[in-house]
């Protein structure tokens, strides 16, 4: 239910949506994803939204998660374990153009 809330733009209801789904089940990788998003989005809960990304890569190591951590990491201002995450997205998933495009942003990679 939270992440439809999020599509059709109502964040305020998404967020509790989401909290509820991890109060249920920690774990759950789409509310860990949609949550940390959220965050990330809008600038708010920083450090919340880097220990969402933390879990999700530990639930989830798949590419996207470390792409998700590296944004994490980066906007919270750790910009070297940011390039670090960012790198092993790529090479998770070397054809993927935007996370390449993210690594060379933070000045590392090819």
């Amino acid at each position: 239910m939270g992440t439809l809330l999020l599509q059709v733009g109502e964040q305020e209801a998404a967020e509790a949506q989401l909290k509820q789904a991890l109060e249920l089940d920690p774990q759950q990788p789409a509310a860990l994803n949609n949550l940390a998003r959220l965050y990330l989005g809008t600038g708010a809960q920083r450090s919340a939204a880097l220990e969402l990304s933390r879990r999700l890569v530990e639930v989830q190591p798949v590419a996207a998660s470390y792409d998700l951590l590296g944004w994490a990491l980066y906007a919270n201002g750790l910009t070297n374990e940011a390039r670090v995450a960012a790198g092993k997205a790529v090479e998770l998933d070397p054809t993927n153009t935007m996370y390449r495009a993210r690594l060379q942003r933070l000045g590392a990679g090819p």
